[in-house]
């Protein structure tokens, strides 16, 4: 156990910092991995026929992108298809079709890419002969490529700060909600880039300390059982069906904390009061809320008045016991009932 508590420290020093990363709208939705929806989204923003204001916006950082910034010419036309069809039946996500370029965009969210690029390349040729025809693989990671491929690999890190430097230029012309959904649209792209940077950080942490862990986790499964089957116990001896409307059990996020929440009957003293059983590795507490309308002379029953504290949402409320950890639920019994007991002794006694 000795080794063991070495090496577990040993672990928490060497912790990957865990910065936490804001969410954007996209994510909430639960969209960020469908490459269908950021295709719908750049299909739509590319058009500058359509009605979000930013005009050429995301053609002219395209351009920057490609290091074709002195060959972009404004179009006074343009067209942009989805899921264009090849004669091997195969598909194109986008095609944007300029007075003078025509554009073949693959989106790419994920690692893989197992696309028939040779395919959408002839595709364009023959379709366009007539017209500079340019190929681009746009994707959250490096994706190797064959040497003078027609398509050409675009981070969408480099595109989104391309789109960010030139969004400024384009904000009287659009209105708040399409810059700030732009704006959330690049915040997504750049958040699945840092999340995969992130997670490879903590699973080569996680696999140096693989052995620790195990252990550990060990530990947690035998604490959570002996838990449950402690607050199991502590339902099963405390009679309050006198004084409750009803009881509720809950856990703090990372399971380590749980309690009972017994919900008290209103009475001339008592309103949304509480009674709340508390373990954690640390112990045991036991609460009593909603005491803001006893009396001095009631609240002393329980405590001294400078013990009573008041939280955030101005519920008063006040800690009744503390007991180690290894403390037999059944322990609880009388003095919990006793102290509820008082509390209505006025109004049901």
């Amino acid at each position: 156990m000795v080794e063991l508590d070495k090496k577990i420290k040993e672990a928490i020093t060497n912790l990957p910092e865990l910065k936490v990363q804001g969410y954007s709208i996209l994510e909430i939705a639960g969209f960020p991995h469908y490459e269908n929806v950021i295709s719908n989204l750049l299909a739509f923003y590319f058009d500058f026929n359509e009605k979000h204001g930013l005009k050429d916006l995301f053609i002219k950082a395209l351009f920057s992108s490609l290091n074709l910034s002195k060959e972009y010419i404004y179009s006074d036309t343009i067209n942009v298809y989805k899921e264009v069809l090849t004669k091997k039946n195969k598909r194109i996500d986008l095609i944007i079709e300029l007075d003078e370029y025509v554009i073949a965009i693959e989106n790419k969210i994920f690692h893989t890419l197992n696309n028939p690029l040779d395919d959408y390349e002839n595709y364009m040729k023959l379709t366009y002969p007539d017209k500079k025809c340019i190929g681009v693989l746009l994707s959250i990671h490096p994706i190797k490529l064959k040497a003078r491929s027609f398509f050409k690999p675009i981070l969408y890190h480099k595109y989104c700060r391309s789109l960010s430097a030139k969004l400024g230029l384009y904000l009287t012309t659009s209105n708040n909600f399409q810059a700030s959904f732009v704006t959330d649209f690049i915040k997504t792209l750049d958040n699945l880039k840092k999340d995969s940077i992130m997670n490879n950080e903590v699973i080569e942490y996680m696999s140096n300390y693989y052995d620790e862990f195990v252990k550990i986790q060990e530990l947690f499964t035998v604490y959570f059982k002996e838990v449950h089957q402690k607050m199991n116990t502590l339902e099963e001896v405390l009679d309050l069906k006198k004084y409750t409307k009803s009881s509720r059990r809950l856990k703090s996020k990372d399971q380590l904390k749980n309690l009972i929440i017994y919900n008290l009957k209103d009475s001339y003293e008592t309103k949304n009061s509480q009674l709340k059983a508390k373990i954690t590795p640390k112990g045991w507490t036991i609460e009593l809320w909603g005491t803001n309308l006893l009396s001095n002379r009631k609240k002393m029953l329980f405590a001294n008045l400078n013990d009573f504290k008041v939280n955030e949402n101005s519920v008063e409320y006040v800690t009744l016991k503390k007991a180690k950890y290894q403390t037999h639920p059944s322990e609880f019994k009388y003095f919990i009932e006793g102290s509820i007991k008082e509390l209505y002794k006025i109004d049901l006694d």
